[in-house]
């Protein structure tokens, strides 16, 4: 054996690796990330950050911001611990906006976050239940004695969503608290 093959066994023997939190499977920007999305994988120390999960229950909960394919590193970089206005929650739902009276809005108080009940009241007065909407936020720039209507952006399933979208010209929107 000679020396040079004796330095590149040592060199690899003494290569270490840290255990890092990466993805098993592509995932979408806005999913929120469940244990059976994560699995543990080995980098080697010397590309290793300081930003790398090195916890499944760490990441558990919390949502990736954007696309990234399977066996990704997860890091601080590409994971928030709250689903902001914009990012949908969940993969088969959808946001749109919804105009509401203000006086609906201040009766209700409604809020970020709260759910709700949707329905839609046609010219016949036919009601036509929508479904549940989750208020991802509230846009109310009614000035003093000012009568001007009130825009909620809502998450809900794509099917309803697509519903909404359907039926917007179609009459009026009822939110119902249940």
């Amino acid at each position: 054996m000679t020396f040079y093959q004796i330095h590149i066994i040592k060199k690899q023997t003494l290569q270490s690796f840290k255990d890092v939190v990466i993805l098993n499977k592509s995932v979408a920007s806005g999913t929120i990330l469940k244990s059976s999305d994560l699995e543990m994988g080995k980098i080697n120390t010397l590309w290793y950050s300081s930003d790398y999960y090195t916890r499944i229950e760490d990441v558990v909960g919390m949502y990736i911001t954007t696309d990234f394919s399977k066996y990704s590193i997860l890091s601080k970089q590409i994971l928030a611990s709250t689903v902001d206005d914009q990012t949908v929650s969940e993969t088969d739902h959808a946001m749109t906006t919804l105009k509401v009276l203000p006086e609906a809005a201040l009766c209700f108080r409604l809020a970020k976050g709260d759910e709700v009940f949707l329905y839609q009241v046609n010219p016949d007065n036919e009601v036509i239940d929508m479904g549940r909407v989750v208020i991802k936020a509230i846009y109310d720039n009614n000035l003093e004695g000012e009568s001007l209507p009130t825009y909620l952006l809502i998450e809900a399933d794509q099917n309803v969503i697509k519903d909404i979208i359907r039926f917007r010209e179609l009459g009026r929107f009822e939110v119902i608290r249940k």
